[in-house]
């Protein structure tokens, strides 16, 4: 199960929720991919889940937009 978790096939799942949100009629469901991010900062080490995956610059925009 760890490698199926690993693989990050679950963006499929992911977009599927997306869309289907969408066609509900919820025009804010959205769902951003990144690339070339997650390492963290001290150790420099590859982690998908770490916070450097935000732009803090848009996050902060969006977050006010709200």
């Amino acid at each position: 199960m760890r490698y199926y978790l690993d693989t990050n096939i679950l963006i499929f799942v992911l977009l599927e929720k997306i869309n289907e949100l969408n066609r509900l009629g919820n025009e804010k469901a959205s769902l951003i991919v990144t690339e070339n991010k997650g390492f963290r900062k001290l150790q420099n080490s590859r982690h998908p889940h770490s916070w450097s995956i935000v732009d803090v610059d848009e996050l902060i925009d969006w977050l006010l937009a709200q």
